[in-house]
């Protein structure tokens, strides 16, 4: 008997403290919903994660916490809203389409502020959606109507080129470019609208279809077969520094002995704009003509193969009309 209220007590006290438990849990829980309907996003979903398998804590944890993402965003803290989100986009789906959204808000606040390198940067780590090409349109044409044609470009790069109405935007833009001496992106701008209205007919574009040729070599070699002779390449490119780079190399070979002698390595760059056909260099403080672009010669379709170059850059040989490939 003695043996049997003991067990009873036992298991009264068991239950008594079960019941206090889930008592303690269940004021916690509710004290957390409470916390949720305050906008107290992040100490509830510290209180639901305390809960751990009661109810659905871990689930209302991550939905509070989902929600303080979005309200870091809301006040514009966008970064921190990112970083919020990224931690539950792997365990809680809802989130992903959240952070899709913090995003693109993220980049129109940017675009907004004229922070457009950073807002096209944030833009690419979007999932593709209706929303962010509609955003992105927005933006861009914004842009165009304020004839912002080089930030516009930016923001247009779910488009396909072949695209009407982005052919034209390229056009304009390409003229702007000639026009303002700014050739960032002009050999890009060329290639993607070559035979666009006039683009290979007018002599304005001369320079933008140079770029695009990227880099042309001059082999102005003579050899005979069996004792050798003059080997001389000519070279032009233009940098990322927005130069145009010319370089002459070679000697006279012989092929008895397979010694080069005479030999010439000359190399310069210069800063330099296209005015029709004409190209002008920077010298001394001051920019003086420099050369002609006279002709160019296809290939299949309208790309250039080479084009026939009248030099007299300083410092270097004068050239006149020069067959230069495209390499």
């Amino acid at each position: 008997m003695k043996r049997f209220v003991r067990l009873t007590g036992i298991f009264l006290i068991a239950a008594m403290l079960c019941g206090t438990l889930t008592g303690c849990k269940a004021f916690d829980y509710r004290k957390a919903q409470k916390l949720c309907d305050k906008g107290e996003y992040l100490e509830a979903s510290a209180l639901f994660s305390s809960l751990e398998d009661y109810k659905d804590s871990a689930e209302q944890a991550n939905e509070a916490y989902r929600l303080y993402g979005v309200q870091l965003s809301e006040s514009g803290n966008y970064e921190a809203s990112i970083l919020v989100l990224e931690t539950l986009v792997d365990t809680y789906a809802p989130a992903q389409e959240t952070l899709n959204d913090v995003r693109i808000a993220y980049g129109e606040d940017l675009a907004k502020n004229q922070n457009y390198e950073k807002a096209t940067e944030i833009f690419k780590t979007c999932e593709v959606n209706e929303t962010l090409q509609s955003t992105l349109d927005e933006i861009s044409k914004s842009l165009i109507s304020q004839k912002d044609y080089k930030d516009a470009y930016g923001f247009l790069y779910l488009h396909d080129t072949n695209e009407e109405w982005v052919q034209d935007f390229l056009y304009q833009y390409l003229n702007w470019q000639m026009d303002n001496h700014n050739y960032v992106d002009t050999a890009e701008t060329f290639s993607a609208i070559q035979g666009y209205q006039d683009t290979l007919t007018n002599d304005k574009f001369a320079g933008a279809r140079l770029m695009a040729m990227g880099f042309v070599q001059w082999d102005k070699s003579e050899v005979d077969i069996w004792s050798g002779g003059s080997v001389l390449f000519l070279s032009l490119s233009f940098t990322d520094e927005q130069q145009l780079h010319f370089s002459v190399s070679g000697g006279t070979l012989s092929f008895y002995t397979f010694n080069m002698t005479n030999q010439v390595n000359k190399s310069d760059s210069w800063d330099f704009y296209f005015d029709g056909k004409t190209i002008y260099v920077k010298d001394g403080g001051q920019f003086i003509k420099a050369g002609t672009i006279e002709a160019f010669q296809s290939a299949d379709g309208d790309k250039a193969k080479s084009v026939t170059l009248s030099l007299d850059l300083p410092g270097m040989m004068t050239i006149k009309s020069g067959d230069f490939k495209k390499v």
